[in-house]
């Protein structure tokens, strides 16, 4: 377990959050890729990481992401670490979603 773990460990998810924020975005503009992403944002914080795993299909397609994936390979590996998400930021300059954070 690596909550158990007397060694120093990283895991690091990388991947993109909805690519449909904008008009301009690289996958143009979809209402429910704003919704995507803050549904992901809120889950994270609140460690409702079930809530992630069993976001609806259509919501996920829509939001054109290439990081929901990773994210849940993430949460099976941290699901039962006493850790929290906690954001360090999120931005959205080009109409993609992208979060850092961090367990703490």
């Amino acid at each position: 377990c690596l909550a158990e773990s007397e060694k120093r460990i990283a895991v690091i998810g990388s991947g993109d959050l909805a690519h449909t924020l904008i008009d301009d975005a690289p996958a143009g503009f979809h209402e429910m890729g704003k919704e995507f992403d803050t549904k992901i944002r809120e889950y994270l914080e609140q460690g409702k990481y079930a809530e992630i795993a069993n976001l609806e299909p259509k919501l996920v397609k829509n939001a054109v992401e290439c990081g929901y994936r990773s994210l849940l390979i993430l949460l099976g590996i941290l699901s039962h670490s006493p850790w929290r998400f906690r954001t360090l930021c999120y931005e959205a300059p080009f109409g993609v979603g992208y979060l850092t954070g961090h367990w703490e």
